[in-house]
């Protein structure tokens, strides 16, 4: 089962958003780079651009993963091609929309 759909299975809250943005990174780099990637590493970067946005990571509103998904997507197009961005960005906004205001 792959990220997407393992996080559709889940509860729309916006910690298991925060989860499924980790898996999609994650999910991202293996397929880029196998064997290199490591989840502690992940979620470091993904806290790093909770931090540089002004948002809680262990406590996010659903704004503040838009924001987040936006700043990561920007910052990816410098390591993989648009076509996997836009596919994953697509994705995670899905999760991301399902959750309650």
């Amino acid at each position: 089962m792959d990220w997407f759909e393992k996080a559709r299975g889940r509860p729309a809250t916006a910690n298991n958003a925060v989860n499924a943005l980790i898996d999609c990174i994650l999910s991202v780099e293996d397929e880029s780079y196998p064997g290199c990637s490591v989840r502690e590493d992940i979620e470091k970067m993904v806290r790093s651009a909770f931090d540089l946005v002004g948002s809680d990571f262990d406590n996010p509103t659903k704004r503040d993963l838009l924001v987040v998904c936006r700043e990561i997507r920007e910052a990816a197009q410098k390591r993989y091609p648009q076509a996997v961005i836009e596919k994953h960005y697509k994705k995670m906004k899905a999760i991301v929309d399902r959750i309650s205001d």
